[in-house]
């Protein structure tokens, strides 16, 4: 089946989460430079959130300019992806409602994992389903290296959250965030 409408439905499900999210931010008594200041971590939790829908979407705009046909596995996997990434809104909340809180940032770091982990499947079958398209097996190996990368870096923020600071998950995601993007800018992907 073509991927089309699928990728209109992937850019419709994130456009609607990032504006949850921002509808979420706090609004101060007043408005100084001070209380606005007093935000400074919710305005970088939604920075983050922002910005790992934008990396989801880019992510798959760019895989699927290689690609000309799904099928429904990689309609569920995407299905399940845009579930996961459905609760960001909410787990951006939760953060923002208490940034020392080790198990919210637990599970704002997991949806990362899970997220590219579903992301990874849907790009193996993908290329199975087109064995002969040279060009996608090797975006898959770089994507591999890539999502791997970034699972080893939430896992470090997880260890460093649980043991000692849990805001590091959420700066973990922001460093993969960076990294990812710093990857695609050198070419990797």
């Amino acid at each position: 089946m073509n991927s089309e409408r699928f990728e209109a439905l992937i850019d419709a499900i994130i456009a609607i989460i990032i504006t949850i999210i921002v509808l979420d931010l706090p609004v101060p008594e007043t408005v100084t430079w001070s209380s606005m200041f007093a935000l400074k971590m919710n305005f970088f939790a939604y920075f983050v959130s922002f910005l790992l829908c934008y990396n989801f979407w880019n992510n798959h705009q760019k895989f699927f300019g290689y690609i000309e046909k799904i099928d429904h596995r990689v309609m569920w996997l995407g299905a399940g992806s845009m579930f996961v990434l459905s609760f960001i809104p909410y787990l951006t909340s939760l953060i923002t409602s208490d940034f020392d809180a080790f198990f919210p940032l637990f599970l704002y770091g997991g949806i990362f994992i899970v997220i590219d982990l579903f992301f990874l499947e849907s790009c193996y079958i993908l290329k199975n389903i087109d064995k002969s398209n040279e060009e996608l097996e090797n975006r898959v190996k770089i994507i591999t290296k890539k999502i791997i990368v970034i699972i080893l870096i939430i896992v470090v923020g997880m260890v460093i959250g649980y043991v000692a600071y849990p805001p590091a998950i959420l700066y973990s995601c922001f460093g993969c965030l960076i990294a990812s993007w710093i990857m695609s800018y050198l070419g990797i992907y």
